[in-house]
């Protein structure tokens, strides 16, 4: 279904931030020492890469796409694909293409893209459809063409492993069922379904491995009607910071930077994000 007239000029609200189609990827498309810092620690690295992977003027293809991204706008062809109307009607004036639709069984044609992109969407999908929609971009993609992805994991960072075993009730509540992650598994468990795709990797970053989350997996906290006081109070507070502008940009780019200067220090199976960068054999 596409969307010929959107019903809002602004995007999705989202509990942890506003992420308004005003302001979406606006610093990124700067050319200045801000705009480069911006596109390099935004969503770790994510669009850093597609950057570095993914020529300017080509055609692609961002699923799970929300009210959509200028600086993908202003540098791709883009077409966006929703599930929900509101944000695909917001991405509808950003890209130059936006509609409604199940990323596991699209109606576009075969090898209609130079590249697909995603970003925290995958793990949102039930294992079984997460599978099908990377057969389906498989399917879309032209031969040569790159699927690029950031994806949260099933990990064992101190944090995450204490709550899920001594509070595996306010685990499953605060982690999956707030955040919604239906399909958060291992990074194991994603390269086995990239190889059955027919994927080439060209880029495997599990990363995130610094031991400090970033304010989202704390506010999550907040929700949790199972969660002692503590973890109750350390998620408001969370909360209320990440709702806070300017510290819910800059709190995630400091921490993916200094995971990059010292994330290396710690297991990779502390990392509790997932970066790909896929080629479709050519």
């Amino acid at each position: 279904m596409n969307v010929q007239n959107p019903l809002s000029s602004k995007g999705e609200k989202h509990e942890f931030g506003d992420a308004s189609i005003a302001s979406s990827g606006r610093i990124m498309i700067e050319n200045s020492w801000r705009g480069k810092i911006a596109r390099l620690f935004t969503c770790c690295h994510y669009f850093h890469f597609i950057e570095k992977h993914v020529y300017a003027g080509s055609q692609g293809l961002e699923f799970g796409c929300g009210g959509g991204n200028r600086w993908l706008a202003s540098n791709y062809i883009m077409t966006g694909l929703e599930y929900g109307l509101s944000a695909a009607a917001a991405a509808s004036q950003v890209y130059d293409n936006c509609c409604c639709g199940d990323v596991s069984d699209t109606s576009f044609a075969d090898e209609s893209f130079d590249f697909a992109c995603s970003c925290f969407v995958l793990e949102h999908l039930p294992p079984l459809i997460a599978e099908r929609a990377m057969k389906e971009m498989w399917r879309v993609l032209r031969p040569g063409g790159k699927f690029i992805a950031l994806v949260d994991l099933h990990c064992d960072r101190p944090f995450l492993r204490k709550l899920r075993d001594r509070y595996p009730v306010v685990y499953q509540e605060a982690m999956i069922d707030t955040p919604g992650h239906r399909g958060l598994v291992s990074a194991e468990q994603w390269r086995t379904a990239v190889m059955a795709a027919g994927f080439d990797i060209q880029v495997w970053r599990q990363q995130s491995r610094f031991p400090i989350s970033d304010l989202a997996t704390y506010a999550y906290l907040a929700s949790s009607q199972s969660a002692p006081p503590q973890l109750r109070r350390l998620g408001k507070r969370a909360k209320w910071l990440a709702q806070k502008t300017f510290w819910c940009s800059l709190f995630p780019m400091s921490l993916t930077a200094l995971d990059d200067l010292f994330g290396w220090m710690f297991p990779r199976s502390w990392g509790y994000r997932l970066l790909f960068v896929l080629q479709k054999p050519k």
